[in-house]
């Protein structure tokens, strides 16, 4: 006997009950675990400074690593002459604003009575605020050399008209 086909909407009543019975546990378990650090924020405070560096280092890394692959696609001359500069102003850019950012973190989760509070959520916007405006102008630069590329491929399939 051939066993019936499941339907989209069963996989889909599946991952639903899924998700629905594993929320509670995973919802205990975050609670729990916050509550923890926060009852032993002091400990936490420095490994969240870190943290926060290390995190905002590979986050903003990966994205100037992208942004100036894009600089040397969309203007390979320029490149060519400052690439030194372009990468030695984008680390240190990048490690100036994951420190500046570590440090706030850990200022900011000074007091575990006063959180949540304004000082950590601007942290945290301070640390995506890198990356996001980084990936922005990476792809204002991929749009611009593609429509560049275009544009030559368009000239180049220009027909001559004969002599």
């Amino acid at each position: 006997m051939q066993k019936p086909r499941r339907t989209t909407v069963h996989q889909l009543l599946d991952v639903l009950l899924l998700l629905a019975g594993i929320s509670a546990p995973i919802g205990l378990l975050l609670v729990n675990s916050a509550a923890y650090v926060m009852s032993h924020l002091s400990e936490f405070r420095l490994s969240i400074g870190i943290a926060a560096v290390l995190s905002s280092l590979a986050l903003s890394g990966l994205t100037a690593h992208t942004v100036l692959g894009r600089v040397a696609a969309y203007a390979p001359r320029l490149y060519a002459r400052f690439h030194l500069l372009m990468a030695g102003a984008a680390v240190v850019a990048v490690v100036a604003w994951s420190l500046f950012g570590g440090w706030g973190a850990y200022v900011s989760l000074g007091d575990a009575k006063k959180l949540p509070n304004l000082y950590v959520t601007l942290t945290a916007l301070w640390l995506l605020a890198l990356p996001f405006i980084m990936n922005l102008i990476s792809r204002r630069l991929r749009l611009a050399s593609e429509a560049r590329d275009r544009a030559a491929h368009e000239a180049d399939r220009v027909p001559t008209p004969p002599p």
